[in-house]
């Protein structure tokens, strides 16, 4: 909304202050494409992301971190929320009884209905039917859960078998990684 507010505030000063009109929203649109076409430079965002990062480092108390990179959410891993009111078989159960993990899935955090947000919850922390659970884990199997219905124990069971390929395959890359290393070295 502030946002709103300075363009509008922007647009009324520039076209307010007298003189060609056609002029000035050629200068304004003008300056508008140049602006986003420095947005878009790989070049100019190299140069002016290490100036901010240093302004807000020096001027604020910000912790500073690329958490898309940090989190793998370019490639197939997501951050989701679901609500518990429009997936209610999740709701009066507890975080152990979800057995989530086994799926490959975390749970990150509860947000209460009015009330604080709890990170990294305990297993043992009940569901309710106002929460909104924050999960990681791979897009695909975040979506399925989104979807599934109450008492899918198959769903459960087959996002486990899942999660155990995805875990062997894992695995198989890191020791044929580990072997390469040691043929390098």
């Amino acid at each position: 909304m502030g946002v709103v507010t300075s363009i509008s505030t922007l647009l009324l000063s520039f076209l307010g202050a007298g003189g060609a009109t056609t002029e000035r929203l050629l200068v304004l649109g003008l300056g508008l494409i140049i602006l986003l076409l420095l947005a878009r430079n790989k070049a100019f965002n190299r140069i002016l992301n290490p100036v901010i990062e240093r302004m807000l480092t020096r001027y604020t108390a910000l912790d500073l971190r690329d958490y898309v990179s940090l989190l793998h959410l370019k490639e197939d891993y997501r951050i989701a929320e679901i609500d518990i009111r429009k997936h209610n078989w999740l709701a009066n159960q507890t975080i152990k009884d979800l057995n989530l993990t086994d799926e490959g899935v975390l749970v990150l955090g509860v947000k209460r209905a009015g009330e604080v947000y709890i990170g990294v919850p305990p297993t043992d922390l009940r569901l309710r039917p106002r929460d909104l659970l924050v999960l990681y884990g791979r897009k695909k199997r975040l979506k399925e859960l989104a979807k599934r219905g109450s008492g899918n124990k198959e769903a459960h069971h087959k996002a486990i078998d899942e999660n155990k390929i995805d875990v062997a395959g894992q695995r198989a890359q890191m020791e044929r990684m580990n072997a390469q290393e040691k043929v390098e070295n």
